[in-house]
This record gives structure tokens, C-alpha cells and sequence, in this order.
């Protein structure tokens, strides 16, 4: 009897391992900050809708929070001063990977933060 609940037990820690390892598909609450200017010029609307729908292609939505201030110091010691939109997205590991990426070339940005905000989202439709 209790070399079944040994096995059991190994078999309950290695499925657990496996959901551990396997959340790629979970959805996550991540905020990105999304600059508003660049070295030399302020970002026109324009320029920010179009990050916006191709964050809203693999996210499905986006919440735009209010403009802030950030500073950074960069590898090479470069400070920066840069006024930041923080923005939340609901969406995939694979997805925010691509969205940060995305937002590097589309903002010519030498970084780009995101992080998450929490793992436990529940997102409920009225039917």
C-alpha cells in the first residue's frame, strides 16, 4: 500500500511540474511602458494607433494609463529622461515578447520595461 502512495506522490509532483512549466498559453496581466517622445521629437497620435492595433491583433485590448516620468541609466551610462505611457495588456508570455520587441523598432527605442502586474486575471463577457 505504501509503495502506491509513493507513486502517487511522484506522479502528482511531476504533473505539477509539467502545469508549472507548460503556462505558456495562460493569460497575464503585464504593463509595458510605451514611450511618448523620442530623442529629438514627441510621438504623433498617429504613430501611438498604430501600436495600438498591433497590440490589440494579439492581445485583443489594451488600457491606456495616465503619462509619467521615468529616468534611466543605460549599460554604456547614458541617463535618460524619458516621459512614459504605461499601458496594460492581457495577453500571452509569447505575446508580450512580441509586443516589447514590436515596440523597440516601432518607438527606435535602445530598451523597453514590461512587467508583470499579476497572474491571477479573470475576464468575464456579459452573454
Amino acid at each position: 500500500m505504501s509503495a502506491l502512495i509513493i507513486l502517487f506522490v511522484i506522479i502528482f509532483i511531476l504533473g505539477g511540474i509539467s502545469i508549472a512549466f507548460n503556462n505558456d498559453d495562460k493569460k497575464i496581466m503585464w504593463e509595458i511602458l510605451v514611450p511618448a517622445s523620442g530623442k529629438e521629437q514627441d510621438f504623433l497620435y498617429e504613430h501611438h494607433k498604430k501600436w495600438d492595433e498591433y497590440v490589440k491583433s494579439l492581445a485583443g485590448g489594451l488600457t491606456v494609463l495616465k503619462t509619467g516620468k521615468g529616468e534611466w541609466i543605460s549599460p554604456d551610462g547614458t541617463l535618460f529622461r524619458d516621459r512614459v505611457i504605461p499601458v496594460r495588456i492581457m495577453c500571452k508570455k509569447k505575446h508580450i515578447k512580441k509586443i516589447i520587441q514590436f515596440t523597440i523598432e516601432h518607438y527606435n527605442q535602445e530598451a523597453v520595461l514590461a512587467y508583470k502586474v499579476s497572474n491571477k486575471v479573470y475576464l468575464k463577457h456579459r452573454k
